[in-house]
């Protein structure tokens, strides 16, 4: 999913952009704006490192402290809670960005981590446009990233800075009901480009991929639709 993250337009969409695929470290964006919102944009210094390591180097420790954070009572179903309840006001209706398993009152279980490429495409979009609290200080961290080396950043001329989140995950899959495979291999990239002056977001989930695939799909679609870059001829 290509985005203009100006004027919101959708510039390239694959035909199963509205499925759930595994989010695997990607949702960790959610947790992050969900903290922010709550806060205003205004984190303690520990909560600003830890922030940084969840989004930079992808620290799953971090991931959990803080989504522990975002809810009311400091306890991990407050906080997948709180998370499920900022993802839901922004509009993603059909993601669930926190981490884990959420117990509801009623004793039934949701199983997180289930993202869509058009709903991580909007909120790419929110987060440049400044929609939620905080949405500033996401976005300079998320500049900051360095593991899509080998995903999007591998084929994306020297002259587009990237910035975003990746997310890998390789073994069973919890929640086989929204999610068909038995096992999941997620290879995604969550991107946001500069060109020259404009700002695009790129958006690529897969359940069985490969890192390969994902920088051959996000280096053809910056080649073809925004006009940067050699093109290859594959004929």
């Amino acid at each position: 999913m290509l985005n203009d993250l100006e004027t919101g337009e959708i510039i390239s969409r694959s035909a199963n952009a509205d499925q759930l695929f595994f989010g695997a470290s990607v949702s960790k964006l959610f947790v992050a704006a969900a903290l922010l919102n709550k806060q205003q944009g205004s984190l303690k210094k520990s909560q600003l490192d830890q922030l940084v390591r969840m989004i930079v180097v992808s620290d799953n420790r971090a991931w959990k402290d803080l989504q522990r954070q975002v809810g009311e009572d400091g306890t991990n179903d407050s906080g997948r809670e709180a998370v499920d309840r900022f993802v839901q006001q922004m509009g993603y209706a059909d993601i669930k960005g926190f981490q884990g398993w959420m117990r509801k009152k009623d004793g039934t279980r949701i199983h997180g981590n289930e993202l869509n490429a058009l709903q991580l495409s909007n909120f790419l979009y929110d987060t440049y446009q400044r929609r939620y609290e905080g949405a500033e200080v996401l976005w300079k961290v998320m500049h900051a990233t360095r593991t899509g080396r080998r995903k999007i950043d591998k084929y994306t001329p020297s002259d587009v800075f990237i910035g975003g989140k990746t997310g890998t995950y390789h073994g069973p899959n919890a929640s086989p009901d929204t999610i068909p495979h038995a096992t999941i291999k997620a290879q995604n990239h969550a991107a946001v480009l500069q060109i020259d002056t404009k700002f695009f977001g790129l958006s690529v989930l897969t359940n069985t991929g490969s890192d390969e695939v994902v920088a051959v799909l996000g280096g053809g679609l910056i080649r073809e639709y925004l006009g940067v870059g050699e093109r290859v001829d594959c004929s």
